[in-house]
């Protein structure tokens, strides 16, 4: 709604057939200051009560502003299921 979001970035990523690292991923090459970028994230929560949740999300996707696709280099695979 406001405020802040803070997302876990995975340490290398695949642009077409390169791996890079996320400081050269969004330091210029695939997003530049300005620009925007989607990331689609997995979200855990964590804890939950009346005043506050705790959750961690750890980005697995990224969109830059030309339509560039960007995928996290994970131990482990993703499957949407629609």
């Amino acid at each position: 709604n406001s405020g802040q979001i803070r997302i876990s970035l995975p340490k290398e990523w695949t642009v077409g057939n390169e791996v890079v690292t996320r400081a050269s991923l969004f330091n210029g090459t695939f997003a530049s200051p300005g620009q925007s970028v989607t990331i689609d994230v997995l979200e855990s929560n964590v804890f939950s009560n009346s005043n506050f949740t705790i959750n961690m999300m750890m980005g697995y996707e990224a969109i830059n502003a030309t339509g560039t696709t960007a995928y996290a280099v994970l131990p482990f695979n993703i499957q949407p299921t629609s």
